[in-house]
């Protein structure tokens, strides 16, 4: 329970603190319009550095450079050696007799 005279105090310390807060906005306004910033302040337009332009020469010298590093790696790459048919059937049928005499062993 709150008691009238401690009310008193605490209302008391309420206002002195608002009193503050108000003087204290007041303070940072005016210090952000000596800096240009904040909500008072005029926004300033960005500067966007210019690119450099590269010479006809240089773009053209660096475009022969990217075509050969590309040229150097879309090389066609080795084709895959393919079985012909008759060693695919002599290789399969050698298989079959191996795997025929293991089942014969384990048998």
């Amino acid at each position: 329970m709150v008691t009238p005279s401690s009310e008193a105090t605490i209302r008391s310390a309420i206002n002195s603190l608002r009193t503050e807060q108000s003087k204290i906005e007041r303070a940072v306004e005016a210090l952000e319009g000596l800096l240009g910033s904040g909500p008072s302040a005029k926004p300033q337009a960005a500067t966007i550095p210019k690119a450099r332009q590269w010479s006809a020469a240089a773009r053209k010298a660096a475009s022969q450079r990217s075509k050969a590093m590309w040229a150097k790696r879309a090389a066609p790459k080795k084709t895959k050696r393919k079985m012909s048919a008759a060693a695919r059937k002599a290789l399969s049928e050698k298989l079959k007799a191996v795997w025929a005499a293991k089942r014969q062993k384990a048998a």
